[in-house]
């Protein structure tokens, strides 16, 4: 029987949310620009359910968060500010995996009084699971990432107190039921399941069907992270590796951090706030076809990261016309997809085709200068917002409808052409 499931994703800017058919299809979707205050998060996911189709008739919730980032919940109820993920403190141990317990050390270290108020510390996404279902629960994907979130013998190794800690759920687990209090504040039914989903770098994997060895995600929005499937645990200088969403599987990436608000950012350096991106795009595409090289901007990278630095664009467009501007930063920024590319290549991981998932995924014309410039097949899901499908795909596992989250994702991801 037909069904349809409401997905939420919980990102740094911004909340998402999408219902999803159990066909696949996209029913509706929205997005509510935000700050990370936890009050101001609860008022615009108001807004947000309200605003989407098809909210009265679904079966089932799933939620997706950025990460590391905790909201600590406080005995009392209230929620401390929440500590965000690219807020580092410069606390971190060589020996030790873990990405949150470190900046929870950091705060028991240098606010005792906080730590000790703290309750238990939430995910981004485990947070909006309480709030549905006054249930307290973190989310990790797989049992596969527990070392990345905490486990005992970590917890035990840096004297944090066990009880401030959710026990983990993965993807398609129960985490309970919408509570009336909520449903009537969010005006969806009481009752209505909830399910776990993960952090939303490994939902936009899972959504965008990229399962398999040799295929890549490239998750590209604010920012962007090359996200390599591999059939063997590897490591090399530059890269991260982590488990992937398939089972066996690995995950190796690079990432850039500054892609898509940097062409956000070169609009307000134009000061045209109407100023037409894709046109430029468009004409710098053209030019690259007719064998036209632009300038290659400075690249700075270290670690998994390559960044392009925005005074270098600045000390560029004192000489260059806005075109310029424009189609350096693209040939640049597509340079540095295919620098993370060719170092995968270099070390004997070839690439069989590379998926598009986020924000950026919508621009044809960017899509093709990739494309281009990397020499790589693009492809981009009909719902391009990965995290969002991948929700579905835990959703629907919950519901069981699939026996796993894998499955329903290589059943519900389809690509259109661009």
């Amino acid at each position: 029987m037909s069904c349809s499931v409401l997905c939420l994703d919980a990102g740094t800017s911004s909340l998402k949310g999408a219902v999803i058919s159990s066909e696949g299809k996209l029913i509706s979707c929205g997005r509510v620009y935000c700050s990370s205050d936890y009050a101001i998060r609860l008022e615009a996911l108001k807004r947000l359910v309200s605003s989407l189709d098809g909210i009265n008739f679904i079966s089932a919730i799933a939620v997706s968060g950025n990460g590391p980032t905790l909201i600590p919940l406080n005995w009392d109820n209230s929620f401390e500010r929440p500590i965000l993920w690219f807020e580092k403190k410069n606390v971190r141990y060589d020996s030790m995996e873990s990405l949150y317990l470190p900046e929870v050390l950091w705060l028991k270290q240098n606010y005792p009084a906080i730590y000790t108020r703290v309750k238990t510390f939430l995910t981004s996404d485990g947070f909006f699971n309480y709030v549905l279902t006054g249930k307290a629960y973190s989310p990790v994907f797989s049992e596969r990432f527990l070392p990345f979130f905490w486990t005992d013998c970590q917890l035990d190794d840096l004297t944090l107190d066990r009880s401030k800690f959710p026990d983990a759920v993965v993807a398609g687990d129960a985490v309970g039921v919408v509570t009336a209090e909520t449903a009537s504040w969010f005006g969806i039914k009481a009752g209505i399941p909830v399910f776990a989903g993960g952090s939303d770098f490994l939902m936009a994997i899972l959504g965008s069907g990229v399962l398999k060895p040799g295929m890549i995600c490239d998750r590209a929005g604010t920012s962007e992270g090359i996200n390599y499937c591999c059939a063997e645990r590897r490591e090399f200088p530059g890269r991260r590796t982590m488990p992937h969403v398939s089972e066996k599987y690995w995950n190796i990436s690079g990432l850039i951090p500054d892609s898509g608000s940097l062409f956000a950012w070169i609009r307000e350096l134009s000061a045209d706030s109407q100023l037409n991106l894709n046109n430029y795009l468009l004409t710098a595409y053209k030019k690259m076809m007719a064998g036209y090289d632009f300038d290659l901007l400075p690249v700075r990278g270290k670690g998994s990261e390559l960044r392009i630095l925005r005074d270098d664009i600045i000390r560029y467009a004192g000489s260059h016309s806005m075109e310029d501007v424009v189609g350096a930063a693209a040939y640049t920024l597509a340079n540095a997809v295919s620098c993370i590319i060719r170092d995968f290549e270099r070390n004997d991981l070839p690439v069989a085709e590379v998926r598009v998932s986020g924000g950026q995924a919508a621009d044809t014309t960017w899509n093709m200068i990739k494309s281009l410039i990397t020499g790589k097949k693009i492809t981009v899901p009909e719902i391009a917002d990965g995290e969002l499908m991948g929700c579905a795909c835990a959703a629907f596992r919950g519901l069981g409808l699939y026996g796993s989250v894998c499955a329903a994702a290589a059943d519900l991801v389809r690509i259109r052409p661009f």
